[in-house]
């Protein structure tokens, strides 16, 4: 789906507050009047309330929410995404071509034993950041990722969208490369003390 007003743009239409049509008026607008901010204009036109919006901002403040400040120059290209409790987010062998944010809920990680049975290596947090390997390599996924609880909500990143920022920003691929190296360390270490 085609990102209309960006982050903001797709959150509202994934929660039916507005249609792409709505959204594509509001663009128009919005280039015809100088950039204006997009919130304002969506306001002007009557499609969204100051309320709703300031309901909805807390949960966009995305860049707040990160733990990993590198993940900030992607900000705009992460869509919102609503799971329900015990939904799969992706499967152990499936292609990986996003990586996920926690907004608010938990997510199991999984991995198949020998017997075919899904063993839980860890619960991830709001703030936590998974399914990144993917963004490098496109391979298939080493776990199962589920919501672990109702109205889990995600922020995701598709690889071509990070592949895209990183061609843009050749220095950010060396930070980003910092912290997915960190992250494996510091989940090799979470797994080493559990066993």
């Amino acid at each position: 789906m085609q990102k209309l007003g960006g982050r903001l743009g797709q959150y509202l239409l994934t929660k039916g507050l507005v249609t792409e049509a709505q959204l594509e008026k509001a663009l128009g607008l919005q280039k015809s009047r100088g950039g204006k901010p997009f919130a304002e204009i969506l306001v002007d036109l009557g499609y969204v309330s100051t309320n709703q919006l300031n309901r909805i901002f807390p949960e966009m403040s995305l860049v707040e929410v990160i733990k990993d400040k590198e993940l900030a120059s992607f900000a705009n290209s992460f869509t919102h995404h609503s799971c329900s409790q015990g939904q799969v987010i992706f499967n152990q062998g499936d292609v990986g071509l996003q990586a996920f944010v926690i907004i608010r809920g938990k997510v199991d990680i999984l991995v198949i034993d020998p017997e075919g049975k899904k063993v839980p290596i860890a619960t991830l947090l709001p703030g936590e950041l998974f399914g990144e390997i993917a963004l490098l390599d496109g391979d298939t996924r080493s776990a199962t990722a589920m919501a672990a609880v109702e109205n889990t909500e995600l922020m995701v990143l598709q690889r071509d969208d990070f592949l895209l920022e990183i061609r843009r920003k050749p220095d950010l691929a060396i930070e980003i490369f910092k912290l997915f190296a960190r992250r494996m360390r510091n989940t090799s270490e979470r797994l080493r003390s559990q066993k």
